[in-house]
């Protein structure tokens, strides 16, 4: 069960904010804002995926025997 804390709202309403829901959001936010380009999103969204263990497959090469269950990849489309 995640963590709950108790957020004052407008006209002293209390909300119930789910403590993970925090952290998500400051990342999207820090994402937004090294994300400048579309070249700083795939960057970024590289480095991210890298870090939680994800695999980049190359575009054009075949990726068939690389290719683990259980294991997570990604790849991205260049656009010419």
């Amino acid at each position: 069960m995640p963590k709950r804390s108790v957020v004052p709202g407008p006209k002293k309403k209390v909300h119930i904010v789910v403590v993970g829901q925090r952290a998500y959001a400051k990342d999207l936010i820090s994402f937004i804002k090294s994300s400048t380009t579309l070249f700083h999103v795939v960057s970024t969204g590289k480095e991210i995926l890298t870090k939680a263990g994800f695999t980049e497959l190359a575009e054009r090469e075949p990726s068939a025997d690389k290719i683990q269950r259980g294991k997570r990849y990604f790849y991205h489309q260049k656009w010419h």
